[in-house]
């Protein structure tokens, strides 16, 4: 079965996503409405970047690069237990440290590193029966395809993955034409600063464009409490 991704995100209506930033009131909580709205794909995990899955639990640290030489390297199925979510992180550099393999909500942690990530940070990813694979060799596109055919090898029963940003890692993925939804979850906020991440940051060269030969066509959409937007659209790849 052909891997299908969503990009799930929510905004403000600027299109921003550092959500501490937001002036939401004492009484709101998006946090569930982000996750019940998630639960209607019924996906089989979910896709970070290293900055986003470093900000998600206390015990996950970042340090220095663990790169050594290229080497032809194996995927590794580490401690998954079946029907549990898989955490996927693109980690290429092997920045990211880990205790235990399962995150506190639950998930089976996947690192995608590249082939040049030392021996002895793989033997600590094992340790910890942390599951990994191998990104390719080259730009963006080249990169994300061969890593998630590898995550479908050793999970044959993933066929739906959630990419939950930040806007770097949304972005190679849009450049690489691997996204086939977006999921957007709007707040009626304006964040207005041009330094602050949008949910889609494409990092390298302006042309070609990203986005080019990539249509939207809106599937759905629907007006929640507090002015709150939801909008979800299929993408159509030329």
């Amino acid at each position: 079965m052909a891997l299908k991704i969503i990009c799930h995100m929510i905004t403000t209506l600027d299109s921003r996503i550092v959500t501490s930033r937001w002036d939401l009131g004492p009484d709101a909580d998006i946090g569930p409405l982000y996750e019940n709205t998630a639960q209607k794909f019924d996906a089989q995990g979910w896709i970070v970047g290293r900055t986003t899955m470093a900000e998600y639990a206390d015990n996950i640290d970042e340090h220095a690069p663990a790169l050594s030489e290229t080497k032809i390297r194996q995927s590794w199925r580490g401690a998954y237990r079946e029907g549990m979510m898989l955490a996927i992180v693109f980690d290429l550099k092997g920045k990211l440290t880990y205790e235990g393999c399962t995150l506190p909500t639950g998930e089976h942690l996947v690192a995608v590193l590249s082939s040049a990530v030392s021996d002895d940070y793989l033997h600590a990813l094992q340790e910890q029966g942390i599951s990994y694979v191998f990104a390719g060799d080259g730009e963006d596109d080249e990169q994300i395809g061969p890593a998630l055919a590898s995550i479908q090898e050793l999970f044959p029963h993933v066929h739906t993955l959630l990419l939950e940003g930040g806007g770097t890692i949304n972005g190679a993925f849009l450049k690489s034409k691997l996204i086939d939804e977006i999921s957007l979850i709007v707040c009626p906020l304006l964040d207005g600063s041009a330094k602050v991440q949008n949910f889609m940051d494409y990092h390298g060269e302006a042309d070609p464009r990203p986005g080019a030969g990539q249509k939207l066509e809106l599937i759905e959409k629907e007006t929640l409490a507090g002015g709150v937007l939801y909008l979800r659209y299929a993408v159509d790849r030329e």
